[in-house]
């Protein structure tokens, strides 16, 4: 029978052992159940924050700690929310009751009061504040006289259309009670009293310039001397004067060396010099610095005839002799003399048009391609013979080998030579042909070539070695030797 699923939450029954059960039904059971099924939870007096808020989607919680009437919660996956929550009773007119109807209202429901339903009986004293007043509601006719007491009035709160025509008389005002803010910025002269305004009534920065006596042209207001005083105007009798302090007072003049600090002017303050130049002075006496140009490639600067100038390097001004590390080549004409052999280095002279005579020389041994054994000499005439001649280092004799002996070790020296031969008897390392057709009992053609037949010796014969039998049965017990070896055919 094929499965089924239930009419409310689809899950899948089966009402058979032999019904086909896969894991997709499975599955959609299990999906169906968390998103159809409503969860409960009753463990504490606040909804339960164990797992993540999401994992709650679905969910009831009835919360209490006591006997008295609890809360219950319904969780949407992302927060909680109370279900039926009753608000405490109000009263508006009557006995305060709870009440015993069964249905519930929300929280936030309100009732509207009827006119005149609330009576001054009603009121608490002191019960009704500002905020509970509408704007315009108390007029002058509800009020009796004289029940509008200083301690009603806020500090704020009486303003000039609260007051009559006419001026606030001096007696209203108490001492002290009118403040800078409250003073206009228009009070001439005739409002303040004689005298000097003391600096304690002048706030900070309240002075302006154009309130500041006038200055006379092209100055400054300071004070020049070196103690307290009035200011007064220090003033720039000249063009290019700049005000500094020149011993004690300060004063507008020309800047000289005691103005500038050492090292304060950078080279691009100075004036700009033409290319390849410098400043100097040229001359043996003080004056202005100006521009020595070097005009010639490979000039230097030097003192020459009593002044600086770029030129070229004059004996004169060599200190000492140029070593040889000094010079990277020298014109023929301008070496004297001859050169001593020891001025040569190696290999530097070629043979040919620039050499003549008669050169006898001899190469000594491992000079020719690196190889040691080997000798060059010649006749001593230029175009002569050489001779190449090599060394005896080998002594070994001829070997001729035959039969059974062969080559077995070769010795060479250093230089490639054989210096000596060994041979090897092989008849003593191995059977002959011969030796094998006598054991195997078989015989040895004129094409060497061994024929076997069945050895029919039941010891070893005439051998006193180790033996190998091939046969029928098992050789002779009585003549066995350690090592020896037979074949059943």
């Amino acid at each position: 029978m094929a499965a089924s699923q239930t009419d409310r939450l689809e899950i899948f029954t089966w009402s058979s052992g032999a019904d086909t059960f896969t894991r997709t039904q499975m599955n959609t059971s299990h999906d169906k159940l968390e998103a159809l099924g409503a969860g409960f939870d009753q463990a504490g007096s606040t909804v339960p924050t164990a797992k993540a808020i999401a994992k709650y989607k679905g969910f009831f919680h009835y919360s209490t700690s006591n006997t008295d009437v609890g809360t219950l919660s319904y969780c949407n996956g992302a927060a909680w929310f109370e279900i039926g929550k009753l608000g405490s009773a109000v009263a508006i007119d009557g006995t305060l009751a709870n009440g015993s109807s069964t249905l519930v209202a929300r929280a936030d429901h309100k009732h509207s009061i009827s006119n005149n339903t609330i009576t001054n009986a009603m009121m608490a004293d002191n019960a009704i504040d500002t905020a509970e007043l509408a704007d315009n509601a108390v007029t002058t006719v509800k009020i009796t006289d004289a029940h509008v007491t200083n301690d009603k009035l806020a500090a704020s709160g009486l303003d000039i259309s609260k007051m009559t025509t006419g001026a606030l008389d001096v007696g209203r005002i108490g001492t002290g009670a009118i403040l800078n803010a409250k003073l206009g910025s228009d009070i001439d002269a005739g409002k303040l009293q004689d005298g000097t305004l003391p600096i304690a009534r002048i706030a900070a920065g309240t002075v302006s310039l154009d309130k500041i006596a006038n200055s006379a042209g092209l100055s400054v207001i300071g004070r020049s001397a070196n103690a307290s005083g009035a200011i007064a105007d220090i003033t720039a009798g000249n063009d290019n004067e700049v005000l500094l302090r020149n011993g004690t007072s300060l004063a507008f003049a020309k800047i000289d060396t005691d103005n500038i600090t050492a090292n304060a002017v950078d080279v691009e303050q100075m004036q700009q010099v033409a290319g390849h130049a410098i400043l100097g002075r040229v001359g043996s006496s003080p004056a202005n610095l100006t521009q020595i140009v070097a005009n010639t490639d490979n000039t230097v600067l030097g003192r020459t005839t009593g002044n600086l100038t770029f030129g070229k390097v004059t004996t004169a001004q060599l200190d000492g002799s140029i070593t040889k590390d000094k010079i990277s080549s020298v014109n023929a004409s301008a070496v004297d003399g001859e050169l001593a052999a020891g001025n040569f280095g190696n290999d530097t002279i070629a043979l040919g048009t620039k050499t003549t005579g008669n050169y006898v020389g001899y190469l000594s041994p491992g000079t020719v391609g690196g190889t040691a054994g080997i000798g060059l000499s010649t006749t001593g005439a230029e175009g002569g013979t050489w001779t190449i001649s090599h060394a005896n280092t080998s002594s070994v004799s001829n070997t001729s080998n035959g039969n059974n002996d062969v080559v077995q070790d070769l010795v060479f020296d250093t230089y490639g030579h054989v210096t000596n031969v060994v041979s090897y008897d092989l008849d003593q390392r191995y059977y002959t042909e011969t030796e094998i057709a006598t054991q195997f009992g078989g015989t040895q053609t004129t094409s060497n070539r061994l024929v076997y037949g069945l050895s029919t010796q039941a010891s070893r014969n005439n051998n006193t070695g180790r033996t190998i039998f091939v046969r029928g049965s098992e050789p002779d017990s009585g003549t066995f030797l350690e090592g020896d070896v037979w074949f059943k055919t």
